[in-house]
């Protein structure tokens, strides 16, 4: 069965930002998310934001993102049983 994220979701989690990039300019927002806090280096992150914030000003961002093929769903879940 399809899952699409909700573009109102509450619980902000990593793909909470797929169609609100400007989340990740919130420190306390990266924060919550692991693999920022715990895995990303901070000259990593700050190139990265910095790639962000030209591809939100120039519009490239808006372009990539209507070309992402989501119609299948956001997240595929896998159910894995022991035998």
């Amino acid at each position: 069965m399809p899952w699409f994220v909700p573009a109102d979701l509450r619980d902000l989690f990593w793909h909470a930002g797929y169609d609100r990039p400007e989340l990740y300019f919130d420190p306390e927002f990266r924060f919550g998310i692991s693999a920022f806090r715990e895995h990303c280096p901070d000259e990593e992150l700050y190139t990265g934001l910095e790639r962000l914030r030209t591809d939100l000003d120039t519009g490239h961002w808006y372009v990539l993102r209507r070309a992402a093929d989501t119609s299948g769903s956001d997240y595929c879940f896998f159910v894995a049983d022991s035998v």
